[in-house]
């Protein structure tokens, strides 16, 4: 999928050079990243096929076409996973929103 990903002529790639204080300890993106990062992988352990097509999808931004081909599944297969896994994530996303909201 890296080598898909590499190969693709329209692909930004973003330097890391000067981003050391783009998330500072105090930041709400930083919780946010936290959040992000512990939902995949409490997904990875239910469903790692959604969260290698969320990956694909998210991070490395391959269309429903490319991810389909990339992962060898067909595109309306795609579609209805990707759309269960985005629902998955919305779900645990607003649950630990809101377990954030009753600790503080």
């Amino acid at each position: 999928m890296i080598d898909h990903a590499r190969a693709r002529p329209d692909a930004e790639f973003v330097a890391l050079e000067g981003m050391e204080g783009f998330f500072r300890a105090d930041s709400g993106n930083l919780d946010l990243a936290l959040t992000i990062d512990k939902i995949l992988n409490e997904l990875s352990e239910v469903k790692p096929e959604w969260c290698m097509l969320v990956e694909v999808k998210y991070f490395l931004g391959l269309t429903d076409e490319e991810a389909a081909e990339a992962l060898g599944i067909k595109l309306r297969s795609m579609q209805r996973m990707w759309r269960d896994a985005r629902r998955w994530l919305f779900e645990h996303a607003e649950a630990s929103r809101a377990r954030q909201s009753a600790g503080r």
